[in-house]
């Protein structure tokens, strides 16, 4: 009996599965299911997570009409204006499932059929659709999601991963002289596969609070980012083997540790200057890779997760904001990210003065800069 029979019953009828279940269950039927299983907790954690998603595609209408596509020479407001009002409807539970706009964007984006980026991809995007390791039911939040670092934010950083990917390739191959070391060659298919792991995979479990040990109580440096990598890793060694595994982790993890919005952030940005003023980068001590394109990749990732807080004007601040005040309260702090003065701190501690990757800068520095000047202004006035 076949896995899609196994779970869904055929009654001498073929299943009705979405596609995005049958790329999952294909995937695993190549590879080794046993450690597939083990990232999702066992066979009936999985069952639960496919009928999830299977119901949450059966009412998401077309997939296309929901993914925040590049338009050719858009300007970050106009761009800005599309995304917030497809997140308005993602935020009231209209929303695809993870591995169906992961599919979406898979063919848009060309990563070929016989690949092994095509059956560990929809497999990890499947773990995204979890809530700290157990089957979500439905697209409604769970009582135990975080207010920001939620389902909905994984979907948020994924478009925008892929959006900064168009841009820059549109970037790049156009006719003009682009003079910035970041933009200086197309990302390659392994580069859009990382990339679209790392978006899916940097916040999978999230507890909802900082690097904190559970046990020690203290802070950990990476400990969420770390802990959320080690979920993915044998989804992707079940279906590409060891060899693949021991070739994509070591840039995953460090992509995905770059997240981090205290000194990791500020880190990357030392680097990035240094790069962009012909300088020799500074070393930090954890990462493993410091060329220019391992670095070009890590931006793309971090102005992805911190675009919607800058980069799509006073809505997109306001609306993550009160998501990130809420969690913080979940987890028992004081913490308000609603005032002007948290908005400016945000801006000079941890966005900094510009996006970092060479699509992020040309496309949406600009609004970001206008709504610095805002909350500076109000601040005055105050």
């Amino acid at each position: 009996m076949g896995l899609i029979e196994k779970f869904f019953g055929s009654n001498n009828q073929e299943p009705s599965v979405s596609n995005r279940v049958r790329e999952i269950l294909a995937g695993m039927n190549e590879g080794d299911n046993a450690q597939a299983l083990e990232a999702f907790g066992g066979l009936e954690n999985l069952e639960k997570t496919l009928q999830s998603i299977n119901e949450i595609d059966s009412t998401a209408g077309n997939v296309n009409d929901h993914l925040f596509t590049r338009k050719y020479g858009e300007s970050g407001e106009d761009a800005a204006a599309r995304f917030l009002k497809m997140a308005s409807h993602w935020d009231e539970g209209h929303r695809p499932s993870l591995p169906a706009i992961t599919e979406a964007w898979m063919d848009r984006l060309g990563i070929h059929k016989d690949t092994t980026y095509r059956k560990f991809l929809p497999l990890i995007a499947a773990r995204a659709e979890m809530v700290k390791g157990q089957p979500a039911e439905g697209v409604e939040a769970t009582d135990d999601e975080p207010a920001y670092h939620s389902r909905v934010h994984t979907l948020h950083v994924l478009q925008n991963v892929c959006y900064l990917i168009e841009a820059h390739q549109e970037i790049v191959l156009s006719d003009s002289e682009i003079n910035d070391t970041f933009l200086q060659k197309p990302l390659s298919e392994e580069d859009i596969a990382t990339l679209m792991a790392a978006a899916l995979s940097h916040d999978i479990d999230h507890p909802g609070r900082g690097n904190k040990d559970p046990e020690t109580g203290e802070y950990r440096l990476f400990y969420n980012e770390d802990a959320s990598v080690a979920v993915v890793e044998p989804l992707i060694e079940s279906v590409g083997g060891l060899s693949l595994s021991s070739e994509l982790m070591p840039i995953l993890q460090q992509t995905v540790r770059y997240t981090d919005p205290g000194q990791p952030r500020s880190d990357l940005i030392a680097i990035v200057d240094a790069y962009r003023n012909r300088q020799k980068p500074p070393r930090n001590g954890y990462a493993e890779y410091y060329d220019v394109h391992s670095i070009a990749i890590a931006t793309i990732l971090s102005d992805a997760d911190l675009l919607l807080s800058g980069g799509m004007g006073e809505q997109g601040l306001q609306e993550n904001s009160a998501k990130l005040t809420e969690e913080a309260k979940e987890a028992g702090l004081n913490m308000d990210f609603n005032s002007a003065a948290s908005n400016k701190f945000f801006f000079d501690n941890i966005l900094g003065d510009s996006y970092l990757s060479g699509a992020g800068r040309m496309v949406f520095n600009p609004v970001y800069h206008e709504l610095r000047d805002t909350i500076e202004q109000r601040l005055e006035a105050a």
